[in-house]
């Protein structure tokens, strides 16, 4: 299954001046359809969208957010977490670093380890 780990900015100017403000998920569910998971104050927001999860990663990088290609494991329910978007995700990634509560930590993370690649280099790959 494709999944991308998005992350909104605040401050969208060059990378090391970024304010990273949120994270959520983006799966591919089907060929033609993907749900977006964002952990929202009251609970998760589900939504679907009829399109490839590559199409619709395009459209948010060109909205601004910086999207990277992750693997998702099976979750450990025993992790405790908290409840924050960045914990969501940790949590679906099966991530267990307890120093991370930021989008921003979280995206070093997943940059750092190489679990991650640009969405963009994805997408020119498919269009090639």
């Amino acid at each position: 299954m494709k999944a991308y780990a998005c992350f909104d900015f605040y401050s969208k100017n060059n990378l090391r001046n970024r304010i990273f403000g949120h994270c959520f998920l983006v799966l591919e569910t089907s060929q033609r359809k993907c749900l977006v998971l964002d952990k929202m104050t009251k609970g998760v927001k589900l939504v679907e969208f009829y399109c490839k999860a590559s199409t619709l990663v395009v459209k948010l990088r060109k909205a601004g957010c910086d999207c990277l290609k992750v693997d998702i494991y099976e979750p450990n329910s025993r992790m405790p977490e908290l409840f924050t978007c960045t914990g969501f995700v940790k949590k679906c990634l099966n991530i267990k670093k307890w120093w991370i509560f930021t989008p921003r930590q979280l995206w070093r993370h997943l940059w750092a380890t190489h679990q991650a690649t640009t969405a963009v280099t994805q997408t020119k790959r498919q269009t090639s």
